[in-house]
């Protein structure tokens, strides 16, 4: 058996497609595929695997095959693999086959088949998402139209409210379209064109309170506007950006009426909106162009299911002076991140993973922003140990901005934070230090999205593990331990807005109760997509 491992490693280092006969004899008898390419054959194929006409055109899977998976050239496996590799990374297929087969009429020759079953042209999907405080229903309906024409264009769009039976007031969009081989299909030249019109809600971080301050009443700010931009991918994970972007900036308060300042809560429980100037020209909407251009330089890869390698990105955006007060900036921004391995392992399917340091610096310009951070992960047979520390600082630039909101509400600018912890199975522990408000954080958590993915899978694959009744008792458990979540919360709510009411009638006044998650129920997170 030594020997069969020595000579399978050996001729699969190579690249050679090695099957071994019987080993249960004294004699070792392999047959090793090697030889030169005869035919190279790419058929699609219905569900069923019946051979089916195609809609991608031939030249899209062509321009994806590495050159030693050509015809003449001599079979590889790792060039199948790679085959393999880049054919997925169009996501147009559902299956993909590279398999190498003896030439019967060629001697020493090799047909090789890929086979592919392409996925739906049209697709449509609906993610939900209930909010506990109101119990109204809310999410996101996405659809996409892929691979127009056959060159894998594709026509992509999302609609997401917190409440579909009432979205007038919070709803964002998103309609793109993409194509890709700008330069021409056989061109080895790599260039996507992307065009898109959005619109999307975001809490601005900055009208936010520090240590020792009252609630602030939050600022959302709604952007709306169209962006068209080219990017050019160097290898699979570096790429060149550039582009223009032209948007509406609006910033609105908890009731979306627009909010020209930053607004305080006053002693006597009223609201004062003379803070900070929420935009550019005082008026709470700025209008504005500008040019973008992002670069990466990304050679990270997976190494047992962690991060290893360096990440590099440098941005800028730089304003025409079209728009509201003719806006002339230069934003800015550079990150670097570099995952260390800090020991060798051997590397395949069900191999522990490496123990990992992370380091992450990011600066930004024309508003300072400079961030430090760290972290290391390491593995502990099934589960890991892992430690972070961050450092962030504005660079004293609010005093630079109109209206100076660090000083207004009293934040420090800079501060610094850490914490250690433990994940044994679902259970994650941990201890957190947040040096701005000196407070210190021990707590377990019970990951049910963990949990709830086991109950996922169904009794066919854990079931037959743990029992049936024992698995049945962990199904209850979850659910009771959700259902336990949701009563306190809700008595909590219930108390606070107890306590509150309490707390104005003994000053014997009224207050007015604000929402607070948001105009209309904008309680979700939608992410803003600030790259082209």
């Amino acid at each position: 058996m030594q020997v069969h491992r020595e000579v399978l490693h050996m001729l699969r280092e190579q690249g050679k497609v090695v099957n071994f006969g019987n080993l249960n004899t004294k004699e070792v008898v392999s047959e090793v595929v090697e030889g030169d390419i005869t035919q190279l054959v790419i058929q699609f194929q219905d569900k069923l695997g019946n051979v089916v006409e195609r809609n991608t055109q031939l030249p899209v899977v062509r321009r994806e095959l590495p050159r030693q998976l050509r015809q003449g050239n001599v079979f590889n496996i790792e060039a199948g693999k790679q085959a393999l590799r880049n054919i997925n990374s169009l996501a147009l297929f559902s299956n993909i086959e590279v398999n190498p087969r003896p030439d019967e009429k060629n001697e020493g020759g090799i047909n090789v088949e890929i086979k592919l079953k392409e996925l739906d042209q049209k697709s449509a999907e609906v993610s939900t998402e209930w909010s506990i405080a109101s119990f109204q229903p809310g999410g996101t309906v996405s659809f996409e139209h892929r691979n127009l024409e056959g060159l894998n264009r594709s026509i992509l769009g999302s609609l997401t409210t917190s409440n579909f039976l009432n979205p007038r007031g919070d709803l964002a969009f998103k309609l793109e379209y993409v194509r890709p081989y700008l330069d021409g299909v056989y061109n080895p030249r790599n260039r996507t064109l992307r065009t898109s019109c959005f619109n999307s809600w975001k809490l601005s971080p900055v009208f936010t309170g520090g240590p020792g301050v009252d609630e602030v009443p939050p600022i959302w700010v709604d952007r709306a506007g169209v962006k068209a931009n080219i990017t050019e991918n160097f290898t699979r994970q570096s790429k060149f950006t550039y582009g223009l972007v032209m948007e509406e900036i609006t910033t609105r308060d908890e009731s979306s009426h627009i909010s020209p300042n930053g607004q305080r809560v006053l002693p006597s429980g009223g609201i004062s909106a003379d803070g900070p100037p929420t935009t550019l020209s005082g008026t709470g909407v700025d209008r504005m162009a500008f040019l973008q251009a992002n670069i990466t330089r990304d050679n990270t890869k997976f190494v047992n299911g962690a991060i290893v390698g360096e990440r590099s990105v440098f941005q800028v955006d730089q304003g025409l002076s079209i728009g509201s007060k003719f806006p002339f900036f230069n934003r800015h921004q550079l990150t670097l991140t570099r995952f260390l391995q800090l020991k060798q392992v051997q590397e395949g399917a069900g191999k522990p993973p490496p123990p990992v340091l992370v380091l992450h610096g990011h600066y930004g310009g024309c508003v300072g922003d400079f961030q430090l951070g760290a972290e290391i992960r390491i593995p502990v047979r099934n589960t890991h140990v892992y430690a972070f520390a961050e450092h962030g600082n504005d660079l004293g630039s609010s005093k630079e901005v109109k209206g100076n909101p660090t000083e207004v509400y009293r934040r420090m600018g800079h501060g610094s934070s850490y914490d250690v912890g433990v994940k044994l199975g679902l259970l994650r522990t941990e201890y957190a230090v947040d040096h701005n408000t000196g407070t210190v954080t021990v707590k377990a958590v019970l990951d049910l999205r963990d949990l709830l993915r086991c109950m996922e899978v169904g009794e066919g694959n854990v079931g037959e593990q743990l029992g049936g009744e024992t698995w049945m008792n962990i199904r209850w458990t979850a659910w009771k331990v959700v259902y336990i979540g949701v009563q306190d919360f809700l008595e909590k709510r219930k108390r606070e807005k107890f306590e509150k009411e309490e707390t104005a009638n003994k000053n014997g006044k009224k207050t007015k109760d604000r929402a607070r998650a948001g105009p209309r129920g904008f309680g979700q997170n939608i992410d803003e997509d600030d790259d082209v």
